[in-house]
């Protein structure tokens, strides 16, 4: 079976392959062969014809090749010169514009204007986003400045055709101050609108993008800016800081258009850029202010300092006037014309040496009795003289605090502190009003009252009343010496001064929380302490006795010579034997011989040669149970405080009268 089958394909691959030797053979001897083929039937028909008969044919046969090559190259030719003019030239009309960097304008196939077409909406949209990015760059790079955001909304505006505005929000979340407003080309700001009955109410419920462009003034009646330039679309979204806390709103408005993403995000990118800058201008105005705070504080320690000195020697002065108008009515009787003009110059004595302890009390150079006070029995006390003198068209609240209200200081000037408070606001209601006088105890939680449990404790004296507020211009200034609002020969302007002092001085502080129209609140606040209180009568309560005559010998220790001659006639009036001494040097010498019969030292602070806390310090070492009364006109608590703290002395503030230092020295002696 298989040698048949190999046999059959011998003879077929014969068949097919010997005819076609034949026919090249005949062929180069000049005939034309032509075999047909039955390959299913294995057998062949071979057609032999001589060359010539077939010489017209073939003649024919080339004819038709030419005319065909012919054809074919014109139409060859064509279809490159139809290609040039439908395809190359209208490419080359399109690059060459581009190239030029203008927008091709093709006009003619419509396949090739439609790509000219996108050509030009893809350069447009470029050209447009290239400005965008230039305008945001140059938002990135202005200087910064009071007139940064009006180059923002007016950016804004150019790039949109709309008008536009930024605004901030307040502290209350109901309104929203207008940074900068971009309106028929007029910039507008610094007032607060209402954020009720707006777009921006949206825009903050949502903290997204909000567009509204369907009755867009019909939604919103109210807001004026639409109804001017007619809008009919408004596009607006919230500004977020670093926090992610909404701080403000940026919008646009006018007539409709279409918003692409890529309008969407420069608008977004535009806010970020101005978020940016407000917390770097919020860092700045806080810097700003912490700057001016220390440019206030430092101005006042300046002027404190420069008042105690004057404080110092006006005090002097005064001793000398009011020592001799106390001797002159010592030795007057009463009732006659020169003990009533005695009576007068001590009178007028005494309210210059007042105006001076408010000087010291401004300069903090006043705390002169340290010891542990209860607020609130300073308060009583206050209370009892104001609502007996305050017109009676003044309504005097008090809610005081029924936890431990004690601090620590000098109780005559925490009085005079709640005393020229309440005047204030007195003075600030003439019509009348109320008076409200609270105290509580804080912690470092940020209410008014706070639990009583904390460690950390401050007492609170809040003194509010209802008059007219303070300005801004004039709040800045309320606590300078001699500053006031009030009329000629009707203020000193030293009450709020001897405040601040005061409070100072004490480790406290003092704020103030004013409003046009609505009235004034004064807090206080004092380091609180936890030690037992003895009930001090008020200074202003204390009766008054004639003094009795002493005995004993005195070292009276001054740089002044009329203030030793004032010194020595008093004391020996009262009955009192007087050495004197001109400096803490010659002071100690005298001691040294004659501390035997030596009973009490009045010592001034301020001396040449040596002073009187070096003179003190010597003393002490003389004799460690010396009794000194310290009298200046000028001292610090540090000053005062070294001595009252060793025990057995004192300190009496001049200028002071013959009954005062006769009770001071009498204290002394007899403890």
């Amino acid at each position: 079976m298989k040698q048949m089958t190999r046999q059959m394909r011998n003879s077929l691959a014969f068949r097919t392959i010997a005819p076609i030797v034949i026919t090249a053979l005949l062929s180069w001897i000049g005939l034309y062969i032509f075999v047909l083929r039955s390959v299913s039937q294995f057998w062949d028909i071979t057609l032999i014809k001589d060359a010539v008969e077939y010489a017209s044919l073939l003649h024919n046969v080339k004819i038709a090749y030419s005319v065909t090559g012919f054809i074919l190259t014109a139409v060859t030719l064509l279809f490159i010169y139809s290609l040039r003019k439908n395809i190359r030239n209208p490419l080359n009309s399109i690059l060459e514009s581009i190239s030029r960097g203008e927008m091709p304008d093709y006009k003619g196939i419509t396949e090739f204007e439609d790509l000219s077409s996108k050509i030009r909406n893809a350069m447009e949209l470029h050209e447009r986003e290239t400005r965008l990015l230039n305008n945001i760059y140059h938002l990135a790079a202005v200087k910064r400045g009071k007139d940064y955001f009006d180059e923002v909304t007016m950016t804004i505006s150019r790039l949109f055709s709309l008008h536009a505005y930024l605004s901030k929000l307040n502290s209350d979340g109901e309104t929203e101050h207008v940074v900068s407003m971009y309106i028929d080309g007029t910039i507008r700001k610094g007032f607060n609108i209402s954020l009720k009955g707006t777009p921006c109410e949206s825009v903050l419920a949502k903290k997204h993008i909000v567009v509204i462009d369907t009755r867009l003034r019909e939604q919103f009646p109210d807001v004026k800016a639409f109804a001017e330039v007619n809008a009919d679309l408004f596009i607006g979204f919230a500004i977020f800081n670093s926090k992610s806390e909404p701080v403000g709103i940026i919008g646009a408005f006018g007539k409709k258009r279409e918003f692409t993403e890529s309008d969407i995000k420069v608008l977004q990118t535009i806010g970020q850029i101005v978020a940016a800058e407000f917390e770097r201008s919020d860092e700045e105005i806080e810097k700003e202010n912490i700057r001016e705070q220390l440019f206030q504080a430092h101005k006042m320690e300046a002027i404190g300092t420069l008042a105690g000195g004057i404080a110092h020697d006006f005090n002097n002065m005064l001793q000398g006037i009011l020592g001799h108008a106390s001797l002159l009515k010592a030795q007057i009787p009463s009732g006659t014309p020169l003990y009533e003009s005695a009576d007068t110059i001590e009178h007028i004595s005494d309210r210059a040496a007042d105006l001076t302890k408010q000087l010291l009390g401004f300069a903090r150079k006043g705390k002169y009795i340290v010891e542990p006070i209860s607020v609130n029995e300073v308060i009583a006390a206050v209370l009892k003289i104001i609502s007996k003198t305050f017109d009676r068209n003044i309504q005097i609240v008090s809610d005081l605090g029924k936890e431990d209200m004690t601090i620590e200081g000098d109780r005559s000037q925490i009085e005079q502190v709640i005393l020229n408070l309440c005047l204030n606001a007195r003075d600030a209601m003439p019509g009348g009003g109320k008076l409200l006088i609270e105290t509580c105890i804080k912690s470092d939680a940020p209410d008014l009252i706070s639990s009583a449990e904390e460690s950390y404790h401050q007492v609170i004296i809040k003194i509010a009343d209802t008059g007219s507020g303070i300005s801004t211009s004039v709040k800045d200034r309320i606590f300078e010496p001699f500053f006031t609002t009030k009329e000629l020969g009707k203020g000193t302007g030293m009450g709020l001064a001897m405040v601040y002092g005061v409070v100072k001085n004490h480790g406290g502080t003092i704020s103030v929380e004013t409003s046009r129209g609505k009235g004034t609140a004064f807090i206080v606040s004092f380091p609180a302490i936890k030690q037992p209180v003895n009930s001090i009568q008020s200074a202003w309560s204390v009766p008054r006795s004639d003094p009795a005559p002493g005995k004993g010998t005195i070292l009276v220790v001054d740089d002044e010579e009329y203030i030793r001659s004032i010194f020595q006639t008093m004391l020996e009036k009262l009955g009192y034997r007087v050495i004197l001494a001109v400096n803490g040097k010659e002071a100690l010498e005298i001691y040294a011989e004659q501390k035997e019969i030596i009973d009490l030292v009045i010592l001034d602070l301020i001396m040449p040669v040596m002073n009187g806390k070096e003179a003190f310090d010597r003393l002490r070492q003389i004799n460690g149970k010396i009794k000194v009364l310290i009298a200046s006109g000028h001292t610090t608590a540090g000053d005062a405080g070294f001595a009252l703290q060793q025990g057995l002395h004192g300190f009496i503030q001049k200028p002071f009268t013959m009954h005062s230092i006769a009770e001071k020295v009498q204290s002394m002696l007899s403890a």
